[in-house]
């Protein structure tokens, strides 16, 4: 009887070890991986595609409802930068930006992870930054989340794809990161009239005007070489990719 015991507390421990940081309840690669990446996570609150290349996630993808928008179990913001346990490198791109000028700017937002303490704190590792300028993460950018909010609580359920599209050639760097030439953000309602929006923001965007970087997430995937929600009948990518249309998505 002792010998099954302990065997099962073994198992149980080797388990426990296995899947240690790793939860796919939420099924945020369902419709499809981004793919162009070196490491691919998947979390409670997101997933992300990792470059090494780059030091940050070329995406995160992650699903998000409404009710988790106006959920109430809410918690306060952590501020809780750290490195990814998973990806060691990103200690020394926690250093980089001390004094650089540049914000750690969330891919997934912690405003949209705040539905939970694990989601929210796990939104802090620095596999989920990338460099950008204040103006631009507590400008346009932070508008462009708001409005991803929005749509979340409109629709009921969407999917976000986000992540930065760095120039072909040259171009800025802090530390062994790069710096994004511009951001990216698509978005896709599996509502009962499913429909796609995609936007392509340069990173030196100033002002609050949302709608003129709206594209088809077809222009994005031509931007930034990735293929969104693959996992989709064909016809249906054919159909949303090619499609943008602004007043569709309440945006005037």
């Amino acid at each position: 009887m002792q010998t099954v015991m302990v065997k099962r507390i073994l198992i149980t421990a080797m388990i426990a070890v296995l899947t240690a940081g790793h939860s796919y309840s939420a099924n945020h690669l369902d419709v499809g991986n981004p793919g162009r990446a070196d490491v691919v996570i998947e979390r409670e609150g997101y997933a992300l595609g990792y470059s090494k290349k780059h030091h940050q996630a070329k995406w995160v993808q992650y699903r998000l409802t409404g009710k988790q928008v106006l959920s109430a179990e809410k918690v306060a913001r952590t501020n809780d930068f750290r490195p990814d346990p998973q990806l060691p490198a990103t200690i020394s791109d926690m250093r980089d930006y001390s004094k650089s000028g540049y914000d750690k700017g969330h891919l997934a937002p912690a405003e949209d992870m705040r539905y939970s303490a694990k989601t929210e704190s796990e939104s802090f590792y620095m596999s989920n930054m990338s460099p950008q300028s204040q103006s631009f993460n507590r400008g346009i950018w932070k508008r462009l989340e708001w409005q991803v909010r929005r749509f979340a609580y409109e629709e009921g359920s969407i999917v976000v794809v986000t992540g930065p599209i760095f120039p072909a050639s040259g171009g800025r760097k802090l530390g062994e990161m790069s710096v994004a030439s511009k951001f990216y953000k698509v978005v896709y309602s599996e509502g009962t009239r499913p429909k796609m929006i995609g936007f392509i923001v340069p990173h030196d965007a100033m002002g609050d005007d949302i709608k003129r970087f709206v594209c088809t997430v077809g222009k994005v995937e031509e931007e930034t070489g990735l293929k969104f929600f693959t996992k989709l009948p064909r016809d249906v990518q054919r159909d949303l990719k090619t499609r943008s249309s602004p007043s569709e998505w309440g945006l005037r």
